[in-house]
């Protein structure tokens, strides 16, 4: 057993003594006979008190895959905030039933001034000096339409912004890129 593990599985292995109706698992780490570790979801049944057993049973399943699936998966989620916090242009995450920001990158928040939970607070239309109507909206998206918006000490930011449809889970998010073009227009 990996040594890591062996708290876990001594305090679940205790408890199951203790009390043996409780059927828990764990997840734990065993050593092949090549030197590589086997992940296991490790469960084990109280059956001291039968006759016929008079023992604890342990079942153990192979989690191998699933655990390098989930290392995978972190790996890939750390790249993506990676990207997204660290693009030099401000990043905003909206919700498109409501308008809210969902999320937004450091570049954001240091371009237009407000803290982040503030923003998570606003919507996006909150930031443009004149707040379009959704079809407004909508034609600036598609046409890269420049946008005024303003920061929080009402500095006036000069914007294109772009659009990009995300489906993380069932939300259908909206990912907007904002190109700041303040100089072409001073």
């Amino acid at each position: 057993m990996h040594p890591d593990d062996l708290a876990t599985v001594t305090k679940v292995f205790e408890d199951e003594i203790k009390q043996p109706d409780l059927n828990k698992s764990v997840d734990v780490r065993f050593r092949k006979k090549d030197g590589s570790w086997l992940w296991t979801e490790t469960k084990g049944k109280n059956m001291l008190a039968d006759p016929l057993v008079e023992g604890i049973i342990i079942n153990l399943n192979n989690i191998t895959v699933r655990k390098k699936n989930e290392e995978e998966l972190i790996k890939s989620e750390n790249r993506y905030r990676s990207f997204f916090e660290n693009l030099p242009y401000p990043l905003f995450l909206i919700d498109p039933k409501n308008g809210t920001i969902v999320n937004c990158n450091q570049s954001a928040v240091h371009k237009y001034g407000y803290a982040l939970h503030e923003l998570h607070q606003m919507k996006l239309v909150d930031l443009f000096e004149e707040q379009p109507d959704a079809l407004q909206l909508n034609e600036m998206y598609q046409q890269q339409l420049v946008t005024r918006h303003r920061t929080k000490k009402g500095d006036l930011v000069i914007a294109k912004l772009e659009q990009y449809n995300m489906q993380f889970d069932d939300s259908g998010y909206q990912l907007i890129l904002t190109h700041d073009v303040t100089d072409s227009y001073n």
